[in-house]
């Protein structure tokens, strides 16, 4: 996903109106037509005429009740108002204000309509409504695709209802067009559309909110996964339910179930769905002081770090149509300067659509740039093309752009640099989360992360460190452990998915474990779990009465720290568990704490599996049997019944069988403790397994993380092979087909490509690609036409001359120096004009140039030639003679400036006006004015439209009838006529 844009709150709801020829009448009637209530402010941007003032808010105002008013710098919006652009102005949108900027002089193609469309995008957002008239030029586009991508509402004018289609057919063949209407359905649209009041997209009728049912919306993500492989179902449900809106309104869906539904008949509908909810808002340097920080802080700091031949490894994550890739470059560029020839850099562009990222590597974009980069990065890092510009091959070649859904497919590595900004803010928490491990774990040690200004790491603060809060720019912090992450296989979904399961499985647990912990505090016996060695691993209840810690070293082992009494029934109740598998119980053990001795039943239950075996030692004491007194020692029974001997002999022999079986115990532990080593070594080679392991592992990602940056290479270059393909195929066809002699010389003089017309003037074969031109003998007379080259190649000053072939026919040898993009110069191309064949024309022309004067000069009927601003191009001499004029007093003059302003009429003005851009003309409008020595005279005037013939622009043709009755006094018609003049 690529950068976005934050929805606009609030503010004078706006709908801007773009239209060129043919676009005024469409206006009118869509502001007849559009129904009573309260309006919205109009914005309506049409091509105007620089040098004289503008009677279009007159016009305007006289079909609707709203107030018109022509755009003024600082001027306040208000609603219920049309405002119109001035002649020379454009017109920008910030917050309520217009804003008026200087149009440049030789601005072309115009970007009247551009302009204010980016800033309405800017400054309403998701609220944006533009609408798109008749028109015959190209600008619109640009802006429709910013309001398009601002999340904004486009309506167009049907094309079979327009005078001139170039407007609303470009607009249309971007695909960023919801609504195709006639003028009169635009004006019912409008009407339609909600207020925006509550921060959204204009809704449907009479809606405030969109209800949607969980059903559906994972229907939805279940169509859009299918169609395109992204899971949306972390992504910010107030987006979603936004973009859904604007489908609905788009096909007059009054339920999201009637979409769903249409999503299901029409996979198209889930592929422009798709495009909708990927928002593509992005510009060359946004934020220029986050650049500047970059420059300052980042890049010394990375340089300072990285070793010799390391490059420079930046990610731009959620590239879009690769702007932002650019401008890293560029930054990147400039703060390297000469050393930027020796030092590696590898920028990285990613984005989840195709479509941006297929913009992006071809790196074209419209003039709309030149308010983005200045003058300086353009001349040296652009180059002028086709009604736009493309980013100069040394910008190119450093930036690599490739499709990576950033949820799914691995990422780069050993990174030092990851930029992401404003995708974070369109994704839940969870996916927010492991994102941002997943840069952690793409960056090197001391990498950086910059993310957008309404974005911050969150919650994630233990694995980036703020560097600078201001521009959202991060450091990566070390951790003991790299976070989880994952890298699924394609066409799988994250683990994460169930990640809302799982947190309410650990809240389940956790409230289990407390009720658990209640339970055997009040009811269950006292108890240890020992593992396989008996080594205890957890203490249930108070087991003070039965174990005791063995002085030594601490040691847990059940066995060792049993009370007397005790260690003969566990070393059997433990065994006997283990090797039948079944619980067992000894009763009535007499056990000896302090001066008493307790009654005791021993219970040992088997825990787990076979593989990992845990038994729960359980020690129920009978309460129904109070302590017996500790048994008296040998002298009181001596004393007692005289048995000493007897006695003596009984505790010699318990002694004896203690001995024996104390024998038998160290014997058993020094066993226990052999096995305890050997096992502590097998422990010691598990963990030298696992730790190699580890490092597999991690030798594994780094391979899957090499593969995928081999895969966007692999794509790479199979794109540019196949541009080039496709280049040298349209240079071979061109070369085949054009009717011109043409000849590429490389800068060793080898040729390179010729056009048969060059073959047969120059006496070229397609054997002789490849060798040098001087090796050749030419059909023509130049001599010298290798060192001739060589001079070009030397000066790169391009060269003319004259030359003639054997049969003298003459042709004009034209040699320029060619560069590339990084304006080193390549070689050089030869062009033979054949010069006869145009000076034929030439003399022709002249002579059709000098019959047209000779007829006007002869002809009896006033005539005037006029041009597309009313200057005066031509007078014929019955002109000159019937208004006692000169040649030098018209010639160059308007028409209204003529002797003492007799002809500057308004209503003739306007006429003439409309004749060019309107393709009109009229007929006997009559005039009666009083001239300077000739008196007045009442004239009929007519006017015709001369096409040029592509190399002159067209002309007006005004004819003058003398219409001047017989008196010398003026009729009361021609009065009448003049006063309503």
């Amino acid at each position: 996903m690529s950068a976005q844009h934050a929805p606009k709150e609030g503010g004078v709801p706006v709908i801007g109106v773009g239209a060129s020829a043919g676009g005024l009448e469409a206006f009118l009637e869509v502001l007849q037509n559009l129904p009573d209530g309260p309006k919205p402010a109009f914005v309506f941007l049409v091509h105007m005429v620089a040098d004289h003032a503008s009677s279009l808010p007159a016009v305007l105002a006289r079909v609707t009740d709203m107030s018109v008013l022509q755009a003024a710098d600082g001027l306040q919006i208000e609603p219920h108002t049309v405002y119109t652009n001035p002649p020379d102005s454009h017109v920008t949108l910030e917050g309520d204000v217009l804003r008026t900027h200087k149009r440049p002089a030789r601005e072309c193609p115009l970007a009247t309509i551009d302009v204010f469309m980016r800033s309405l995008a800017e400054s309403r957002g998701e609220r944006s409504v533009a609408v798109f008239l008749s028109g015959a030029d190209g600008d619109g586009p640009g802006g429709a695709e910013a309001v398009d991508t601002a999340g904004g509402l486009i309506l167009v004018q049907s094309p079979d209802s327009c005078e001139h289609t170039g407007l609303t057919e470009g607009v249309i063949r971007r695909g960023a067009v919801h609504m195709v209407l006639s003028p009169p359905d635009l004006a019912a649209a409008l009407g339609k559309l909600g207020d925006g009041a509550d921060g959204h997209a204009p809704l449907l009728p009479g809606k405030k909110s969109l209800p949607v049912a969980d059903g559906e919306l994972e229907r939805i993500f279940e169509l859009l996964r299918k169609a395109g492989g992204v899971d949306y179902s972390h992504y910010k449900r107030a987006t979603i339910r936004r973009r859904l809106q604007r489908r609905m309104l788009m096909h007059r869906c009054d339920t999201v179930a009637d979409y769903v539904s249409r999503l299901e008949e029409r996979p198209e509908e889930v592929v422009y769905l798709a495009r909708d909810l990927l928002i593509h808002v992005t510009r060359f340097f946004r934020d220029p002081e986050s650049f500047e920080t970059l420059v300052r802080d980042v890049f010394p700091a990375i340089k300072e770090r990285r070793g010799k031949d390391d490059p420079f490894r930046v990610w731009i994550a959620g590239c879009s149509t690769g702007e932002e890739a650019y401008s890293v470059a560029i930054a990147l560029l400039e703060f390297l300067g000469d050393g930027s020839r020796t030092t590696p850099i590898q920028i990285f562009g990613t984005d989840v659509s195709e479509t941006a990222v297929a913009q992006a590597r071809a790196g074209h974009y419209g003039r709309g740039i030149e308010a983005e980069v200045s003058p300086g990065r353009l001349e040296k890092f652009f180059k002028a093309v086709d009604g736009g510009y493309k980013i100069r091959s040394s910008v190119r070649e450093v930036c690599v752009f490739a499709r990576q859904d950033l949820t799914r497919d691995p990422p780069f590595s050993r990174l030092d640099l990851v930029l992401c900004r404003n995708v974070l803010i369109y994704l839940g928490p969870p996916l927010q989360s492991r994102l941002l491990g997943v840069f952690h774990y793409a960056l090197k040690p001391d990498g950086f992360l910059m993310l957008g200004s309404a974005e911050s790491v969150g919650a994630r603060g233990d694995l980036f460190g703020v560097m600078d809060k201001k521009h959202r720019i991060f450091t990566k912090k070390p951790r003991a452990m790299r976070p989880e992450i994952d890298f699924p296989v394609r066409g799988g979904l994250p683990r994460d998915s169930g990640g809302e399961l799982r947190r309410r499985g650990a809240v389940e647990e956790s409230v289990q474990s407390l009720a658990d912990k209640a339970l055997i505090k009040k009811y269950a016996p006292p108890g240890v779990v020992v593992n396989e060695d008996l080594n205890i691993v957890q203490f249930r209840g108070r087991t003070g009465h039965f174990l005791e810690p063995a002085t030594g070293e601490p040691n847990l082992n059940l066995l060792k720290m049993a009370r007397e009494g005790l260690l003969h029934a566990l070393r059997g109740a433990t065994r006997e568990a283990r090797e039948q598998d079944r619980p067992t119980r000894r009763e009535g053990l007499r056990v000896r704490f302090d001066s008493h001795t307790l009654t005791v039943d021993l219970e040992v239950i088997p825990l787990g599996s076979q593989e990992k075996r845990h038994l729960l030692v359980l020690f129920r004491e009978r309460r129904d049997a109070p302590p017996a007194p500790s048994p008296p020692d040998a002298a009181t029974v001596q004393d007692a019944d005289g048995g000493g001997e007897a006695l003596e002999q009984l505790q010699r022999e318990l002694l004896a069988n203690q001995e024996y079986l104390q024998s038998i115990i160290c014997d058993l532990e020094t066993s226990n403790d052999e096995l305890q080593s050997a096992n502590e070594e097998v422990l010691s080679s598990n963990e030298e397994l696992q730790s190699t392991n580890e490092e597999l592992d991690t030798a594994k990602e780094e391979l899957q993380s090499t593969n995928e940056e081999l895969n966007t290479v692999n794509d790479e270059l199979h794109e540019r092979n196949g541009e080039l393909s496709r280049l040298n195929t349209d240079l071979t066809s061109l070369l085949a087909n054009v009717q011109l002699a043409i000849v590429v010389v490389g800068a060793d003089l080898a040729v390179r490509r010729f056009t048969p017309l060059a073959g047969d003037l120059l006496n070229l074969i397609p054997g002789d690609v490849g060798r040098s031109i001087g090796q050749i003998k030419p059909k023509i007379d130049c001599p010298d036409l290798e060192g001739l080259i060589r001079g070009v190649l030397d000066t790169l000053e391009p060269v003319e001359r004259d030359v003639t072939d054997r049969e003298g026919h003459t042709y004009v040898l034209r040699v320029r120096a060619y560069q590339d993009d990084d304006r080193r110069v390549d070689g050089a191309v030869l062009s033979l004009l054949d010069v006869e064949t145009l000076r034929s024309r030439e003399r022709e022309l002249a002579a059709a140039r000098d019959f047209a004067e000779a007829i006007l000069d002869t002809t009896d009927q006033p005539l005037v030639v006029l041009d597309e601003k009313l200057v005066v191009k031509r007078v014929n001499r019955a002109f000159r003679q019937a208004f006692d004029m000169t040649a030098e007093e018209t010639a160059g003059r308007h028409i209204y400036e003529l002797g003492d302003g007799q002809w500057n009429v308004p209503t003739l003005r306007t006429l003439l006006e409309d004749i060019l851009p309107e393709n009109a003309e009229f007929d006997d409008y009559e005039l009666s004015r009083e001239f300077d020595g000739v008196g007045r005279r009442t004239m009929r005037l007519t006017a015709r439209r001369l096409d040029g013939d592509g190399h002159r622009e067209p002309l007006i043709l005004l004819a003058v009838t003398d219409a001047t009755p017989p008196s010398d006094a003026p009729t009361p018609a021609a009065e009448a006529k003049d006063d309503e003049a």
